[in-house]
């Protein structure tokens, strides 16, 4: 279930927050530091689809018994 909620958080604040927001939010307990709000998608982006391409492994291993990676 952790996975699924990491990829949810992602994809939420990928969706519907915003980055700006997040960056916000980010940015209030960073002393003076600065983030891309460019890198920050990409990051997002990535964890949600790493994240989901593990649940789909996991998928078609307990359903099919195909193991998609030895």
């Amino acid at each position: 279930m952790l996975p699924i909620g990491g990829m949810l958080t992602a994809i939420f604040i990928l969706k519907k927050w915003g980055v700006n927001q997040f960056m916000d939010e980010f940015k209030s307990g960073m002393n003076k530091m600065t983030i891309s709000k460019n890198l920050i998608t990409i990051l997002l982006g990535i964890a949600a689809s790493i994240v989901g391409f593990i649940i789909l492994i996991e998928i078609f291993d307990v359903l099919f018994g195909i193991k998609l990676i030895q």
